[in-house]
């Protein structure tokens, strides 16, 4: 999708203008299933000195009754939301957020965009495609904002929508994600951003953004992201 392409557009830029390797590894198709992410993320091999990890998850996702922490879990199915009964297929955010971790990288952004709720709904696609999106690869980046930025960056976990929320897509991909990357970017580009270079006002901004489209488009219902670290 549109959207996804653009997150991973989006940090590719970013690792070029911090003069650094881009290495993307992608699950998707007949891949997208837990075993296949489970062996991705062991294999992994990090240089905690240099290396960061940022994980980006777009798809269904749950949460189950009694669930204590606030992230959802991600349904790692090729087909359509079919229940919470029998999630041999699905893992929690937060076990992934914390398996990352443990590989110790420089700094670690971990991202879903997906539904956080009991019996998500089926019906959160918009009719209409996404608003025009930067494009962050003919936009020039300040390199010295995108290095404090990273510089900032420690370990990092966001969840598009809180608990007992969806999360809202147009035909393009996600809301929340098309949010994120047109705020980072404009920011990015910008000589008088330091006062909104942090992770609490980036998230901020693009959850407000978000639920601004969603509550005007869907009768009011809310998408406020969720978010821990920094």
């Amino acid at each position: 999708k549109e959207t996804e392409n653009s997150v991973q557009d989006f940090f590719s830029q970013i690792s070029e203008v911090e003069g650094c390797h881009f290495d993307p590894i992608v699950i998707n198709e007949n891949d997208f299933n837990l075993t296949k992410l489970n062996e991705t993320i062991s294999n992994l091999k990090i240089d905690s000195l240099s290396d960061g990890i940022i994980f980006y998850y777009s798809g269904h996702g749950f949460r189950i009754a009694n669930q204590i922490d606030s992230f959802p879990i991600l349904e790692l199915k090729i087909h359509k939301l079919v229940g919470v009964d029998d999630n041999t297929n699905s893992k929690k955010l937060i076990d992934i957020h914390e398996s990352l971790a443990l590989k110790r990288p420089k700094f670690l952004i971990t991202i879903a965009d997906c539904c956080n709720k009991e019996n998500p709904d089926n019906n959160t696609v918009f009719n209409s495609n996404a608003h025009e999106m930067l494009e962050a690869s003919t936009i020039k980046l300040n390199p010295m904002l995108v290095h404090i930025l990273l510089s900032l960056t420690k370990k990092v976990i966001i969840g598009s929508s809180h608990p007992n929320q969806n999360s809202f897509y147009t035909r393009d991909g996600g809301i929340f994600s098309s949010n994120f990357v047109d705020y980072l970017t404009d920011i990015l580009c910008k000589n008088d951003s330091q006062n909104v270079l942090n992770w609490i006002s980036i998230i901020n901004e693009t959850s407000q953004l978000t639920n601004e489209s969603v509550k005007q488009k869907n009768r009011g219902e809310e998408q406020i992201a969720v978010w821990s670290g920094f």
